[in-house]
This record gives C-alpha cells, sequence and structure tokens, in this order.
C-alpha cells in the first residue's frame, strides 16, 4: 500500500452503512482475500462507497488503496467498484428525468465526486496499463473507468482508440470504442472522433463493436449539436437491428447498459421521439419474451416522455397484445390500460383480453402486473364503460369474476370510480350485492365497491336503505362513514352510530364521523370538538386529516381557523397544502392563504389540490399563471420527480406510478382550467 490504512479517519467519514470503519475493515480484508473473498468484498465496497454516481465521503479516501489493490492483482470487480464511482458525465445527461423539458431541476454540486475524480487523475500512470490486463473483463472495466475521467481525456482518449485498435475481445473492444465516445462528447471532441467511430461501425466484424460505434456515434452527434440532429442512417440502421436481435453480451449485464438494454440503445438520440417509436416497434420481433417486456417498457417511456407520443405508440403496443408469451401480453395490457385518453384507441383489442386467461401471477410475484383480463377491464372501464358494464356487474356480484392480483389491490375501487357515467345501469347490481349480507363475505371486497361507488351521483335514491343496514353491524368498513356523510338526511338513523365512532382513537375513523354527522344533522358542534382535539394533538397525520374535514364543513368550521392557521407552516408539504384550502373555505380569506398556495402549487398530486383552490380564488391568483401556463402548454409531461426551489424551500415532486400518464393529463386540464378562471 502507498499509504497507511489505519492513519485515515475512517470514524469520521460517511458510508453507507454509517461510519466507514466498515470501510477500513473490507480494504483491510481484500489484501489476503482469496478470489470468492475479494468478489464478495468487492460488491460490499461499491455499496458503501456509493455505486450509483454519487460517491459517499468516504470515497475519496478509499480510492488510493483501491488502486494499490487493482495493481497488485488485477481483479474485474475491483476495477468496477471504481468505474462505478465516476460514470462518464453523458451518463447524467442521458438519465434526464422524465419532464426534465418542464422542470429545470437545480443542480447538485457532489464534492465527493469531484475528489474522486481527481484522486484516480493523480494515478492514471496505474490505470492506463490496465487496458493491457490479461483478462478481457478487467481490460472492459479499465476503459468503463478510464471513460468517466473527461479532464484527462488529452492521454486517454488516445489510450483507448489504440486499445480498440488491438483490443481481441469483442465485448472489451465494444466498451472502449463507448468510453472514446462518452469523452469526446463530454469534452466538445465529438468533430474528432466521429469519423473514427463511423470507421469502427463500417468495418469491425464483431456486431458488439458495431452496436457500441453507432451509439457512440449518437452520443458525439447529440453533443456536436445540442440534441438537434438526427441520427446517421447507418447509425440508425444498427442501433435498430440491435433493439430487434441484441449482440451476444450487449445486455443488462454490459457495462454500459446494465438494467436495461433499451435506454441505453435510446440514448443515442434521446431527444428524437419517432426513434424512440421505432425502437419500441423493433422490439416487437425480439426473441426472447423478457426483450419484447423492456421493449414495451421502452413504449411507456415514450408515451411518458411527450405528450403528443401516445396516438403514435399505442397502435404499437396493441401489436404486443396477440403474443404467444403471457407475460408479454400481461404488461402491454397494463400499460395499455393506463395510456390516458389514447387507450379509447385500441378499445377492440382490449375487449379481446377480457377472455384472456392467462394466470393471476406469470413472473416476478408481486412486482409483475397484474392479469391481462384486469388491465383490459380497468382500461376499457375508464375510456369505454358502455362495453364492460355486464363484466362489471358480474364483478360486484362476485369478487373471483377477476383473478385478484397483489399489484392491483384497489382495482374494483379504481373500475367502479371510473364507471360513474353507468351509475344507473350498475346501481342495481350494487343493491343486490349489498342486501345479500356482504359482511358475511370478502370484507376487503366490500370495502372496495364501497369506495369505488362514493362519487356516483343517485346514491341516497339507490342503496340508502342497504348502506343504513351495513350501519347496523358493530364493525363497519371504513368507506361506509364518508359514504353515510354524502347521503346527508336521508340516513339520519344512523346518528348514533357515528357519535360512536367519533370515540375512536383512530383518525381514519373519527374525522369522516364527524363530517358525517354534521351533514345528517346539520350542527357542527360535535363535528367541531373532534377535529379541534386532532388539530391541537402532537399527530401530524391526525391534524391532516381534521384540516381535510374542516374543509368540507367549510363555513360552519371557522371557529377552529386559529387552529388550523399555524399548519401553513408545517414542516409536510401535504398539511401546509390542506391548512390553506380549508382556511379558505371557512373564512374566505384570500391574502391569509395565496403565499402558501403559490407556492405549493407544483405540477404533483399535492400540488394538484393547491391549483385547484387557486382557480376559485381567481384574479388575485394572478401569480401561478406563468408557471400554469407551462403545465398547460408544454410538449414534455411533468416532472417524473426531482426537487424544486420555491420560496427557499425544497419542494419535492414525486409522480411515480402506474397512472403517471393519466395524472399528467389531469394537471394539464386543471391547469387550463385554472387560467381560464384566474384571467378572466
Amino acid at each position: 500500500m502507498s499509504a497507511n490504512l489505519d492513519d485515515v479517519p475512517w470514524r469520521s467519514l460517511e458510508s453507507t452503512s454509517g461510519s466507514a470503519t466498515v470501510v477500513h475493515d473490507l480494504l483491510r480484508d481484500a489484501r489476503v482475500a482469496d478470489d470468492e473473498e475479494l468478489d464478495e468484498i468487492a460488491d460490499n465496497l461499491s455499496y458503501e462507497l456509493g455505486n450509483d454516481g454519487v460517491p459517499l465521503p468516504a470515497a475519496p479516501a478509499a480510492v488510493a488503496f483501491l488502486v494499490d489493490l487493482v495493481v497488485a492483482r488485477p481483479v474485474a470487480n475491483l476495477v468496477r467498484v471504481l468505474a462505478d464511482l465516476v460514470p462518464p458525465e453523458l451518463d447524467d445527461r442521458l438519465a434526464r428525468p422524465i419532464g426534465h423539458e418542464y422542470a429545470n431541476l437545480p443542480e447538485v454540486t457532489d464534492p465527493a465526486r469531484d475528489a474522486v475524480q481527481r484522486a484516480l487523475g493523480d494515478r492514471l500512470p496505474d490505470l492506463l496499463p490496465l487496458l493491457d490486463a490479461d483478462t478481457a473483463e478487467v481490460r472492459l472495466w479499465a476503459a468503463r473507468l478510464l471513460g468517466g475521467l473527461p479532464r484527462h481525456a488529452e492521454e486517454t482518449l488516445p489510450a483507448l482508440r489504440a486499445a480498440a485498435g488491438r483490443e481481441p475481445d469483442p465485448l472489451a473492444r465494444a466498451s472502449a470504442v463507448l468510453a472514446v465516445g462518452a469523452l469526446a462528447a463530454d469534452t466538445g471532441r465529438a468533430g474528432e472522433v466521429l469519423p473514427w467511430l463511423r470507421r469502427v461501425l463500417a468495418d469491425d466484424p464483431a456486431p458488439p463493436a458495431r452496436t457500441a460505434a453507432a451509439v457512440a456515434a449518437g452520443w458525439a452527434t447529440t453533443a456536436q449539436s445540442s440534441g438537434s440532429a438526427p441520427l446517421g442512417p447507418a447509425e440508425r440502421q444498427a442501433i435498430l437491428a440491435a433493439a430487434a436481435d441484441p449482440p451476444a453480451g450487449v445486455d443488462d449485464e454490459f457495462a454500459w447498459s446494465r438494467g436495461d438494454l433499451y435506454p441505453f440503445l435510446r440514448s443515442a438520440s434521446p431527444d428524437d421521439r419517432a426513434f424512440a417509436v421505432e425502437l419500441a416497434a423493433r422490439g416487437r420481433g425480439a426473441p426472447a419474451s423478457w426483450r419484447r417486456v423492456d421493449a414495451i417498457g421502452t413504449a411507456w417511456y415514450v408515451m411518458a416522455r411527450w405528450r403528443s407520443a401516445p396516438p403514435e405508440v399505442v397502435p404499437v403496443l396493441a401489436t404486443f397484445t396477440g403474443d404467444a408469451a403471457p407475460l408479454v401480453r400481461q404488461e402491454a395490457a397494463h400499460v395499455l390500460a393506463w395510456a390516458g385518453q389514447a387507450t379509447a384507441l385500441v378499445v377492440d383489442p382490449l375487449v379481446a383480453l377480457l377472455a384472456d386467461a392467462t394466470p393471476d401471477v406469470v413472473d416476478g410475484g408481486a412486482d409483475s402486473a397484474p392479469p391481462v383480463a384486469w388491465s383490459a377491464l380497468l382500461g376499457l372501464a375508464r375510456v369505454d364503460s358502455g362495453r364492460v358494464a355486464a363484466d362489471v356487474a358480474r364483478l360486484i356480484a362476485d369478487p373471483r369474476a377477476f383473478p385478484a392480483h397483489p399489484n392491483q389491490p384497489s382495482l374494483v375501487a379504481d373500475v367502479l370510480a371510473a364507471m360513474a357515467d353507468r351509475a344507473a345501469d350498475l346501481l342495481p347490481a350494487v343493491r343486490d350485492y349489498l342486501a345479500g349480507d356482504p359482511m358475511a363475505g370478502d370484507r376487503w371486497h366490500l370495502h372496495q365497491v364501497l369506495a369505488g361507488i362514493r362519487a356516483w351521483p343517485g346514491l341516497a335514491d339507490g342503496v340508502g336503505s342497504e348502506l343504513l343496514a351495513l350501519a347496523g353491524h358493530a364493525e363497519w368498513p371504513k368507506p361506509l362513514v364518508t359514504l353515510l356523510g354524502e347521503l346527508g338526511p336521508a340516513v339520519t338513523p344512523a346518528s348514533d352510530h357515528l357519535r360512536q365512532l367519533l370515540r375512536s382513537a383512530d383518525a381514519r375513523t373519527s374525522t369522516p364521523a364527524a363530517v358525517a354527522l354534521w351533514r345528517i344533522g346539520g350542527d357542527p358542534g360535535e363535528a367541531l370538538a373532534v377535529l379541534g382535539a386532532w388539530l391541537r394533538g402532537d399527530d401530524q397525520y391526525g391534524a391532516r386529516l381534521a384540516t381535510q374535514a374542516a374543509e368540507r364543513i367549510g363555513r360552519d368550521a371557522r371557529d377552529l381557523a386559529g387552529d388550523v392557521a399555524p399548519l401553513l407552516r408545517s414542516e409536510v408539504r401535504e398539511v401546509r397544502v390542506a391548512a390553506g384550502r380549508a382556511l379558505w373555505r371557512m373564512t374566505g380569506d384570500t391574502e391569509a392563504v395565496l403565499e402558501t398556495l403559490l407556492e405549493e402549487a407544483e405540477p404533483d398530486r399535492i400540488g394538484m389540490d393547491a391549483i385547484e383552490l387557486l382557480a376559485e380564488i381567481g384574479p388575485p391568483a394572478g401569480a401561478a399563471l406563468p408557471d400554469l401556463t407551462r403545465m398547460a402548454g408544454s410538449e414534455g409531461r411533468i416532472p417524473l420527480q426531482g426537487v424544486r426551489l420555491r420560496g427557499g424551500r425544497r419542494v419535492i415532486i414525486y409522480n411515480q406510478g402506474r397512472d403517471y400518464i393519466v395524472l399528467d393529463e389531469a394537471c394539464r386540464d386543471l391547469a387550463r382550467h385554472a387560467i381560464a378562471r384566474i384571467a378572466r
């Protein structure tokens, strides 16, 4: 070792497990480990130092010792640990979150990564010889490592080009070619290397190297043109061919495409929508079924990035619904069900899938998509409910009509909520089900049915007596409390039962019971006493539910305004928005809530609650118009995830979920509505 391991203050440095003393122990043990032990140590070091391109503070101190280990004993997994600490800067741009066109997320400085790069640069004379190591896998990872050191491109670019020229192993050669492309894109040398990359594409006999050259040429072209130039025809053809039949070794384990091959291929031209659509279409011909599932993921990416893309992509996805592999049909149906308004373009294929008898779990357990028939039912309920009314009536009567799935536990409620326009047709089925003593059957199914019909019109006339009968049971399904409140005076006989629920220690029960009692009797006294206790307590969740309940009561809850106002300064964003909405409905005081609502009016589920109220406030909310205009008119979708800075406060935007596209369409429509109300 060139330095003493014990001289580093590991205890004061941070690793994934906390104190970096564990890094000290791993580096010490690596000196005497056999090959099998060394592989395990490398995996642990990768975990402890940060293996996602965001090195932890212990990483710079560990670099010198890792390089010493690699020099003494060139092992691929140890080189991989170093390479993972400095992914090429190109990776950051190619991994832009969906919605980056819409939201300018703040750049995060990373001093640890900078220090790691400097430390590795200091040891460049020890790293360059790894390009000629005895083992091809070491040479492959060495190229990836050097591709992440753009400050030293003057030395590494010619070394990598030379290594590619003499490298006998196709995958190691592909890695060197990609490192050249990454460095060229990161350092403004695209014009210098593009001719060389295109010669490799034309002349190299190995498919992995040709695919690498095509992708690397795409990186260089993108960098050279700031993303505006299309791929050259030869590069495009080579990448599309790889999408249909991936070269051996260029897969989810390859150093440059780990996790998913298709994002790697797409990275050659990340802003070219037509190219991304064609990649998904070419994946339809991939020989392996799991590769075709990956192609479906690429189709989802296209829809989730560009608002205008679904009409182009949904017909491509429809071709997967007839696939011989159940897993492929399952994934295709799931994505189509959540394609937003474009699901209406594939009604006929979805109707055909209602009879698909694919088992409830094809692969991956709870992480897999729901059964084909489930997804088809949901998609049709959302866009063409008349085609599935009979199926839904059958489902209401018998939860076994469609097989359940752990990854879609609320599907019954989702389907019924989407069927509000068919409420009159389905009320007889709901009435028959509720009259048949559902408390003696599947309680979760009952819970889902009640949650799903909550927004249906005409419930008081349709199933009021059946809901009152349920209220006679000692143990209520939780949605029943809210439903009784929606029915108002028609369910006055349930008052005594609701008063019992007011004493519940669970805010999820007592707060909706308070609202229900108020709606039934009109006297807010009992309700306000319960809500006030939650508002003045230490339970943040209870306070949020009480605030939302106070909003529903509105003016009659104005005596609680003094308890709600401090929540505008809550550390919890959802509580702040709930407090703003409640105060305005209780007091009508726009000035008191406007600043909070404007700060939280972001394009996500919580922010949409703020936007909805800003629309009601109208012209005084004019400061929101620039952001609302961008939400309404952006070609890119709202951010999938990220951090925004508002008024000195970090706002976490988190829109992940199967309903991401549906959420974006709702956000766009809400923004348009808010603009019309505010700008009038």
